[in-house]
């Protein structure tokens, strides 16, 4: 009798709000992500549909973060007299000082809160259980992002994430910092591919470290990328696909053309692409970019990011080839190497510089 008064409810706010929750889990993405008006028009739909679910989420100890009118940000809600707890692992180091740690809205299905106890979290509309079982959650080269808790609200299981800012917003200090961080990465989709999983949209801003940190402090923050003391996480699998385990790694897929070939600068292959190809050459487009500014310091990074983001699937790296390759690379630096400070901050188009600009194009 409670669940059908509790769907009873559902659909009478639904009514009132106009319908805003998108049906299906895909309707949450956008129609177009390369079309600024299309796009513009989907976030104000999401930011509809966040709202309208608002009250579920706080009745399940979740208080969604705030977005001010004509602003890209989401912002805490501050409770009077709540005090900033000390964030453990697997949440995020608290780098801001208050509790004031605004994020930017980049992704539909994504959106930030504060649990009963003031910690940081993000919600997504996109289930994660495979990655987040076992034996799979205890592989140690399982570098995604761990999940709180899945609520069932309606139809949708959202996942409960704890907030981990961009993996690449703040600056690295030392060169092992960055191999540290490359190596992760690579560890990771070694993983995914084991597993016959295909994430299908790498890019920069879906991938994090465990800080959190307020959006107008970044420039301003250092030390976050320690080795000893930093994690790194893959996060936002909404368009990802786990294949059987005995798909082969060179299977086509009949979308391949749908892909975000444009927004990384390469042209559409005539010919059918492997997924796990893809993934490859999105995840050497992204170290390339964030990695591939020390190779006056590590020479043999240039013959393998030429390697990794060479389109051509026969020349490419498979996720194994490129981890032991990297690894074979850092095996031979020595301490003065890893010790040394970075002076740069980026690698685009032959040229190592200090600034951030762009995305993660072809070189």
């Amino acid at each position: 009798m409670q669940q059908i008064l509790s769907k009873a409810n559902w659909l009478a706010r639904s009514i009132l709000w106009g319908f805003p929750t998108p049906a299906t889990a895909e309707e949450w993405d956008f129609p177009n992500a390369e079309e600024e008006g299309p796009v513009l028009e989907h976030f104000q739909r999401i930011e509809k549909a966040w709202n309208f679910l608002r009250p579920a989420f706080a009745s399940r100890g979740y208080v969604l973060y705030e977005k001010p009118k004509n602003s890209w940000d989401l912002l805490p809600v501050i409770e009077p007299g709540r005090t900033s707890p000390i964030q453990a692992y697997p949440y995020g180091r608290r780098i801001h000082e208050s509790d004031n740690a605004k994020m930017t809205l980049l992704a539909p299905r994504v959106w930030g809160a504060t649990d009963r106890l003031g910690r940081h979290v993000v919600i997504n509309s996109k289930a994660l259980e495979f990655l987040n079982s076992e034996p799979l959650r205890s592989d140690p080269r399982n570098h995604t992002i761990h999940v709180v808790e899945f609520l069932p609200i309606y139809n949708f299981i959202f996942a409960v994430m704890p907030r981990w800012d961009g993996a690449f917003d703040t600056e690295f200090d030392t060169v092992e910092e960055v191999t540290y961080c490359a190596q992760t990465f690579l560890e990771a989709f070694d993983f995914l591919h084991e597993h016959r999983i295909c994430h299908l949209d790498f890019l920069a801003q879906n991938v994090g470290h465990n800080v959190c940190i307020s959006q107008d402090k970044i420039d301003d923050s250092t030390g976050t990328h320690r080795p000893s003391e930093t994690k790194y996480a893959v996060y936002d699998f909404g368009g990802a696909i786990i294949y059987p385990e005995d798909t082969p790694l060179s299977i086509t897929h009949p979308e391949w053309q749908t892909w975000g070939w444009k927004l990384r600068n390469i042209l559409v292959p005539t010919e059918p692409y492997s997924p796990f190809q893809f993934d490859m050459l999105a995840l050497g487009l992204v170290l390339q970019r964030y990695v591939r500014h020390i190779e006056n310091i590590i020479p043999e990074l240039g013959p393998f990011f030429d390697r990794m983001t060479d389109p051509t699937p026969s020349k490419n790296f498979t996720a194994q080839e490129a981890l032991a390759e990297f690894q074979r690379i850092q095996s031979h630096l020595t301490p003065s190497q890893l010790s040394q400070r970075v002076t740069t901050r980026i690698w685009r188009k032959g040229v190592a510089s200090k600034r951030l600009t762009g995305i993660e194009g072809k070189k």
